[in-house]
């Protein structure tokens, strides 16, 4: 007997353009879904999630105006047939148990591959996750990404230092842009090159050079992946 099921409605909520459309190509070019919205700051996808109730949201973890796991939680109020799935290119810790309590029901990578990505918009779409999936998953990504990028390891205040020193920035300029005092940044650098197995700033600077240009290309791949799907479609 075919299937009569009507299409699943997908929106997206995400700050980068190259994401709102690749998903927007990859959704429309699937069976048995329907692209209905995608927004760029939460303000705008809270006016979308309310017009079409969609069946699934892809969320961005870390939009301009709010965080996504606020956001998801205040989704699922207004919403709460809308099964969310968080999306982000950095796995955290902290976020993935946000993730998990705030009703998401699945947390994904950006460099997933898109029948991944297909496979849990389905599964999400027809009730086959739930909450407590996100945790299972999120263990699985933490393991990966840590092997992958030991940047994770670092705090929030860590990474921002890190980005900076990989800039060519002194400890005294970090200071001076992230409102720290130049001996709070000389301690933040010293408990980074740990984590991250290095011994002098300068190799840090290295890493973290190698590991960004690494995701970079990733989101160029995805990007490819995402369009030669639409072309397909």
């Amino acid at each position: 007997m075919p299937d009569i099921r009507p299409p699943a409605d997908v929106c997206v909520i995400d700050d980068h353009e190259i994401i709102r459309t690749g998903l927007r190509h990859l959704v429309t070019g699937a069976d048995g879904m329907r692209f209905v919205g995608a927004a760029s700051t939460a303000a705008e996808g809270l006016v979308l999630v309310s017009s079409c109730t969609p069946d699934v949201l892809i969320l961005d973890l870390v939009l301009p105006d709010r965080d996504g796991i606020s956001l998801a939680r205040e989704v699922r109020s207004i919403s709460p047939d809308t099964a969310v799935v968080l999306f982000t290119a950095f796995p955290d810790e902290e976020a993935m148990l946000g993730a998990a309590l705030s009703g998401a029901v699945a947390y994904l990578l950006k460099d997933t591959s898109n029948d991944d990505i297909l496979r849990v918009i389905r599964q999400a779409a027809t009730g086959q996750l739930a909450p407590r999936s996100v945790a299972s998953s999120a263990r699985v990504i933490a393991s990966r990404s840590l092997q992958e990028d030991p940047r994770q390891r670092l705090t929030t205040q860590e990474r921002r230092v890190l980005e900076l020193l990989t800039d060519g920035l002194t400890n005294r300029q970090i200071g001076e842009r992230l409102n720290l005092s130049e001996k709070t940044v000389k301690n933040y650098v010293a408990r980074i090159l740990p984590k991250l197995d290095v011994g002098r700033r300068s190799e840090a600077a290295a890493l973290s050079a190698r590991l960004t240009e690494r995701s970079r290309q990733r989101t160029v791949r995805w990007r490819r992946h995402a369009t030669s799907s639409s072309g397909r479609g």
